[in-house]
């Protein structure tokens, strides 16, 4: 590959611990579609490959075997993902967090923050179409 040809974000991986709670989060509250799964040696499964359309990126939800697996506002690792949707449609996606019991912890003129099931941070973003404050 040439450094001039065009490239971009592939997929993101995320180690959660309950992968099928995740699973149902990610696609039952954010709608995200389901495009393959894989399952280790013994047929458990292993991970769920997510997609949000009309985007390209995957959100690949992997199992962690880990213990003290620790989330939060580290210093170092990702400090969130954060998924587009229109600026007409903040206020829908708001409704839909609060009724699945999910907290929106702060907000931007641009941004909803939340968390996942497991404490990892996210966003709905609009940016850069500034919500019109009143």
């Amino acid at each position: 590959m040439s450094v001039d040809q065009a490239w971009g974000l592939h997929h993101l991986a995320l180690k959660v611990m309950d992968l099928r709670g995740c699973e149902h989060f990610y696609t039952r509250v954010l709608g995200l579609t389901v495009v393959d799964r894989h399952y280790d040696d013994s047929g458990d499964l292993r991970s769920v490959w997510l997609k949000a359309s009309p985007g390209e990126i995957l959100l690949m939800l992997e199992r962690s075997a880990g213990e003290g697996f620790h989330h939060g506002d580290a210093e170092k690792g990702w400090h969130l993902a954060a998924f587009t949707i229109g600026v007409d449609e903040r206020a829908s996606w708001k409704k839909r967090l609060k009724e699945h019991g999910i907290e929106v912890e702060s907000e931007s003129p641009f941004s909803l923050y939340f968390r996942d099931p497991e404490g990892n941070r996210l966003a709905l973003s609009h940016y850069p179409d500034k919500e019109a404050l009143s």
